[in-house]
């Protein structure tokens, strides 16, 4: 039988380490995850790993910033943004000589269409010179839809790109006030649209879901996060797995 002294000892080992556990040095390490959606269920796993603690489990603190890619991946970059789920937008950067990684991808096709609220526009080719509804510049609405031009012998440029802005609301409105002649939807806002009657004479032009492969929806880290901090890195994939499963 163990003696009162060891019990005691035993406590107050005990007592010491649960207080050591919540002591300031053993706080989470906070970070910034960008998020292009939030009502998007292409992301759910990040707003999972968040609502159902699995992030904290892991010893992180994450505060979501919701910004599109274009804003998201100079962020990440400038070190403003510790992780940016925009990894479209971050291979760009790649190629273009950024010292960006991505980690981890959730999906290999963009989750949108082209939708044109001109049914007399039949073609890609009938847009040549037109505007286009983006969410920002460089982010990967913007590369897809140059991407989808250029496999049909256009130029990149053929259209013009309009910066819509974060969230649904303002390419939702696109539709409903046929203000652009074209606009990229996602399938959600597609499903809202036809469930609120906007879409009208508005026509889908390109399931670009279909014709565009391009990693995004996943985890792109500066190389300097990752060679500082690679334990904050894994343990932000493994929070996120965890929210897959």
């Amino acid at each position: 039988m163990m003696s009162f002294r060891t019990i005691a000892i035993a406590f107050f080992a005990l007592a010491a380490a649960f207080a050591g556990a919540l002591s300031p040095a053993a706080a989470a390490d906070k970070v910034k995850l960008s998020l292009a959606a939030t009502n998007d269920p292409a992301y759910l796993p990040f707003f999972v790993a968040m609502d159902k603690g699995y992030y904290k489990a892991l010893g992180l603190d994450v505060e979501p910033v919701y910004v599109g890619g274009g804003i998201a991946t100079p962020g990440l970059i400038s070190g403003a943004i510790q992780f940016s789920t925009s990894t479209g937008s971050g291979i760009s950067a790649i190629i273009k000589g950024a010292k960006l990684k991505v980690v981890m991808s959730l999906s290999e096709s963009p989750p949108w269409k082209l939708w044109v609220t001109d049914r007399a526009i039949k073609t890609l080719a009938a847009l040549k010179g037109k505007a286009a509804g983006i969410q920002s510049h460089g982010d990967l609405f913007e590369m897809s839809m140059r991407n989808l031009l250029m496999q049909h012998g256009m130029s990149g440029d053929a259209v013009t790109y309009v910066q819509l802005g974060f969230g649904s609301a303002p390419r939702l409105a696109v539709i409903k006030k046929r203000s652009l002649p074209a606009v990229l939807l996602t399938n959600l806002e597609e499903r809202i649209a036809r469930k609120n009657h906007l879409l009208g004479n508005a026509k889908m032009l390109v399931d670009i879901s279909q014709v565009i492969r391009a990693p995004n929806n996943g985890l792109a880290v500066s190389t300097a996060m990752l060679a500082n901090k690679p334990d904050v890195v894994e343990r932000m994939v493994r929070g996120t797995l965890m929210a897959v499963r």
